[in-house]
């Protein structure tokens, strides 16, 4: 007698019921084995397409230097009333007064102009 072929899954027609893999061909299953070296097969064909995908890092921007918001040019504006002094409209600058709320966040080409309390510049520094 012949071996028995094996029910077929109605949507998935190459695996049977029980999800093991058919030769459509024969109708009978497919050796796991085989199936293990194609699964190996695939993952290693991925892995070699994932590793040539990746970059080399970036190099990192070279860091700013001390004065990178030009801070020693402004040095002549302390002691004098903020409302008196015109800074040029590019300029990246924020004014405040000492112990007013500010954000963190530092940025080593902007300005921090730090008045007192009656409006007068205290401190003129990078940040």
């Amino acid at each position: 007698m012949g071996r028995a072929r094996m029910a077929r899954d109605p949507i998935f027609p190459h695996l049977t019921a029980r999800g093991r893999a058919v030769d459509p061909a024969s109708g009978r299953g497919v050796h796991e084995a085989a199936t293990g070296r194609r699964r190996l097969g695939l993952f290693a064909a991925g892995l070699v397409a994932l590793t040539a995908c990746t970059d080399m890092p970036a190099p990192r921007p070279e860091a700013p230097g001390p004065d990178a918001c030009g801070a020693s040019g402004y040095q002549s504006l302390i002691g004098r009333p903020l409302a008196a002094v015109t800074l040029p409209a590019d300029l990246d600058a924020r004014t405040y007064a000492k112990g007013d709320p500010v954000t963190m966040d530092y940025r080593a080409t902007r300005l921090n102009i730090v008045t007192d309390d009656d409006g007068t510049i205290i401190e003129v520094r990078c940040g």
